[in-house]
């Protein structure tokens, strides 16, 4: 069968793709790749807030989580949740690289980002709303619709 299928093409063909092959790697371990965008966007009043956060955060908690899970009342709905998480937490969990976002320009303040979370809030804006006297994070699409973390 192999010399059949050698047979059907002329040599120079097969000579051609792997330049084409070859050509194409260099190129692209040449080319610089592009910044990724942050994971999610956070607002100002958003990124207050978390700062004001991390300052009473218990133990090494230095940066926080965004993760998309079930509500711990069971009931079966799923919740976005914000979690305090140290460096160590950051570097002890599977796969090693987290995104995140920097909450402040000095610093390892941070937003991570769950990876199992990450196609569910990617692209999400972070904002902090006022309930009662409350300030409750929420996060918004593209188009400034309140997300629903069930749908």
């Amino acid at each position: 069968m192999n010399r059949l299928s050698s047979l059907s093409r002329p040599s120079s063909w097969n000579r051609s793709i792997s330049k084409i092959k070859v050509a194409t790697r260099e190129y692209a371990a040449r080319r610089p790749r592009r910044a990724l965008p942050p994971p999610v966007n956070v607002t100002d009043a958003a990124r207050a807030h978390f700062l004001q956060l991390l300052q009473y955060a218990p133990g090494d908690g230095d940066s926080l989580l965004l993760c998309h899970r079930t509500s711990s009342d069971h009931i079966g709905r799923f919740v976005y949740s914000f979690d305090f998480i140290s460096p160590e937490d950051v570097d002890a969990r599977q796969p090693p690289k987290m995104e995140f976002v920097q909450l402040k320009d000095e610093g390892d303040r941070r937003l991570y980002v769950d990876d199992e979370s990450l196609m569910k809030v990617l692209g999400l804006t972070v904002d902090v709303e006022s309930e009662d006297g409350i300030l409750v994070p929420s996060l918004y699409d593209r188009e400034g619709n309140l997300m629903d973390p069930n749908n």
